[in-house]
């Protein structure tokens, strides 16, 4: 029994090394909207069974005279849809804003940011943002 667990972990552990993993960096002043205006961090890392867990920090600064505000995102991600590696949702749908942050992230480096309503799943797409892919 000892040996096979010794052997399993060794396993885990492999395959977390090779697990890809993003950072992405941008900021996104052109927006319209003041909810997704801001810098943007996001960091996905990979976890065991192929989903993954991403975490989007945004630091906003508001145009009425509000102080700048920092928010940290979770994102619950699975496998890629449509040629993304990484399908990615907002954990707490609960946020106290109007819409949801969703993410695809893509092999070539990318990230496609949409938003949606919180009552129905109308997603656009509003900023691709540059990634080191690891």
């Amino acid at each position: 029994m000892f040996k096979y667990t010794v052997v399993l972990f060794s396993l885990m552990f492999a395959g977390v090394a090779q697990a890809v993993q993003f950072q992405c960096q941008a900021s996104l002043s052109f927006l319209e909207s003041e909810i997704w205006n801001g810098s943007y961090q996001i960091s996905l890392l990979p976890s065991m069974n192929g989903s993954a867990i991403a975490n989007v920090r945004i630091n906003r600064n508001y145009r009425f005279g509000d102080l700048p505000a920092v928010e940290v995102i979770p994102m619950r991600c699975v496998p890629g849809s449509d040629g993304a590696e990484f399908d990615c949702i907002e954990a707490n749908r609960f946020n106290g804003r109007p819409e949801i942050l969703a993410a695809q992230f893509f092999a070539n480096a990318w990230s496609t940011l949409y938003a949606t309503r919180q009552d129905i799943w109308q997603p656009y797409a509003f900023a691709n943002i540059p990634c080191l892919r690891r």
